[in-house]
């Protein structure tokens, strides 16, 4: 599972998991040194929150930056929940790779009172044996 805060680092930024090319680069790595079989990986995607005004659309690049990787990949995305304005805060069982997402709406503003609903979400599925 990954959460980054920026699709790319500048030139000079240190490689940090913080940038999203680094993060993904990282954790695919992560499962196939572990055992995981490429083609067996697929990802759900979520998050991409406009969570204020002064990060003009950063979370609609994240997005996009998710996807273009997954596809660049050939990683399969079965399911996605993303955009919107509220915080989404999720729980993970490493041993199922069940991830469940809830909206929180106190961390923004004037959230919208009915906001999309996600299903349960996986993020990596891979053979680990």
């Amino acid at each position: 599972m990954n959460h980054f805060l920026l699709p790319f680092g500048s030139a000079d930024s240190p490689s940090t998991e913080r940038y999203g090319l680094y993060a993904m680069e990282i954790l695919i790595n992560g499962l196939l040194k572990n055992g995981a079989r490429r083609s067996r990986l697929s990802a759900k995607v979520f998050g991409g929150a406009q969570m204020g005004e002064s990060i003009n659309g950063i979370g609609d690049r994240n997005a996009a930056f998710a996807f273009s990787f997954l596809e660049l990949e050939r990683i399969p995305c079965l399911a996605r929940s993303t955009g919107g304005t509220l915080a989404r805060r999720i729980k993970f069982c490493p041993s199922t790779g069940r991830v469940s997402q809830l909206f929180v709406r106190d961390m923004v503003a004037d959230a919208p009172q009915n906001p999309p609903q996600g299903d349960d979400v996986m993020f990596f599925d891979g053979d680990h044996s």
